[in-house]
């Protein structure tokens, strides 16, 4: 992948809403390790992130979000049900080809799927690791994920000043991630979608880039422009440095 960015949209989605994605391979990074997956047709969409340092994360990313996504177009069953199989589904695709292939077994990615039901009005996603999704209404951005790692979670418990940890190598230390057997559980959450104006999923290259604050302005800049948002927030991490790869899927109400 050269540095140029890749996307994929805008698509409107079955449930109503218009999705864009982009994907950079950033100032500092000699691939892209990143992927993500729009479907339209299931309203549902994936982010992953193979750890970086380790062997062939770009391989677990690929897999895991092929794993997720053949599991997610299968279209029934419960939407928590569904993204929870989804994640078992790239757990154990991402164990079976580092068993099959040694030199990759210590290979993981980060995981983030999240399916737009539009019979019970709700989103609902699966996830592990680093990446996130961000919800944005008239009168609140938040993080709806939790960042599965070690600065993090010492953070949330009082163990840490958020300060520290943000230039802490235990920032970027995963407390779990998909293909690291016995810590691959994936989180499962909703949220109501009425009010909704717009949802970003990202990898921490987004997030480590840009705060939550200039996350915000950009997605308040640009109503019921997905395309535009998107490629403002991969711009605005790129401007900060691009130290990673660096991918965003922006969904808005068509």
């Amino acid at each position: 992948m050269d540095h140029s960015t890749l996307s994929e949209g805008p698509i409107t989605d079955r449930a109503g809403w218009t999705a864009h994605g982009a994907s950079d391979i950033g100032h500092r990074r000699g691939r892209n390790e990143d992927r993500f997956i729009l479907m339209p047709e299931a309203a549902a969409y994936i982010v992953c992130d193979g750890m970086g340092g380790h062997p062939d994360g770009a391989e677990a990313s690929r897999v895991a979000s092929q794993a997720a996504r053949g599991s997610l177009a299968g279209d029934t069953g419960a939407p928590a049900d569904r993204v929870s199989q989804a994640a078992r589904a790239a757990a154990a695709a991402v164990r079976l080809a580092a068993e099959e292939t040694p030199a990759l077994a210590r290979m993981g990615t980060t995981l983030t799927p999240a399916l737009l039901d539009p019979t019970s009005g709700h989103a609902w996603l699966g996830h592990v690791g680093d990446s996130r999704l961000y919800r944005l209404r008239a009168d609140d951005f938040i993080q709806i994920t939790a960042d599965h790692s070690v600065a993090w979670e010492m953070t949330r418990d009082g163990l840490l000043d958020p300060d520290a940890a943000r230039s802490s190598g235990l920032w970027h230390m995963l407390s779990r991630a998909i293909g690291i057997a016995g810590h691959d559980r994936a989180d499962i959450d909703s949220f109501a979608l009425d009010g909704v104006t717009a949802i970003v999923l990202c990898t921490d290259g987004l997030s480590n880039m840009v705060t939550d604050a200039a996350m915000e302005d950009i997605l308040r800049a640009h109503p019921g422009d997905p395309r535009g948002a998107c490629h403002a927030l991969i711009a605005a991490a790129l401007d900060a440095g691009g130290d990673d790869n660096v991918t965003a899927v922006v969904l808005m109400p068509a």
